[in-house]
């Protein structure tokens, strides 16, 4: 649980708007620790946010998938 804590934490400076707010990397796995932490909508959200970005983000089709169907 303290490791997807983690994930979120530095995923935040990564995604501010001072570093990179349109890294793919970091909103994957934003979405996936979120996932995890069972955040079905925000995962959701961060997972829109990317395939957005590149629609063809096989990973993320998946992961929102699964975030779909598991909230």
């Amino acid at each position: 649980m303290g490791e997807y804590q983690s994930v979120i934490g530095i995923t935040d400076q990564i995604l501010s708007e001072q570093m990179d707010p349109n890294n793919s990397k970091a909103m994957y796995f934003r979405a996936y620790a979120l996932l995890k932490q069972e955040e079905f909508d925000e995962s959701i959200h961060w997972l829109e946010t990317l395939l957005k970005l590149d629609s063809k983000h096989a990973e993320a089709k998946a992961l929102l998938a699964q975030a779909k169907k598991q909230r």
